[in-house]
């Protein structure tokens, strides 16, 4: 597989599974702040809006000559979802439950950050022919 292609996969693949969270997020906010302790439903669903926006401007911006640049993108926001989710756990501001959904959740994070640094980098000599049929 070429660099251009393992990276358009893996931007759309951290965007499906960012608009799944966030749709599950969305469905039963209610439910899920007081599983994992957080105070108001309405910060689950905005969390979970938040993802669903995420995730359309990564599939959006999987192709073309502004991928690598998404790439970088989601590198760095995936990176800080990972370090604020340190933070928040070590707040103790969530139950056990949460805790443990939040490092879950962060794991995952943390490997797409890292395929996507891998297909940034493997695409760093990559430049679209521009005019070329």
């Amino acid at each position: 597989m070429n660099g251009e292609r393992f990276l358009s996969r893996v931007l759309v693949a951290d965007g499906v599974v960012s608009g799944l969270c966030g749709l599950g997020l969305l469905i039963a906010p209610g439910e899920i702040a007081n599983l994992i302790g957080v105070g108001s439903g309405a910060i689950v669903a905005a969390v979970g809006l938040s993802l669903l926006g995420y995730a359309g401007v990564l599939v959006t911006g999987a192709r073309g000559p502004g991928a690598r640049r998404m790439a970088a993108l989601a590198v760095a926001l995936n990176v800080a979802w990972v370090v604020g989710t340190a933070i928040v756990i070590l707040s103790g501001a969530l139950t056990r439950e949460g805790n443990w959904a939040l490092i879950l959740v962060g794991d995952a994070v943390l490997v797409f950050a890292l395929l996507e640094g891998v297909a940034w980098r493997k695409t760093a000599a990559w430049t679209p022919a521009v005019g070329r049929s």
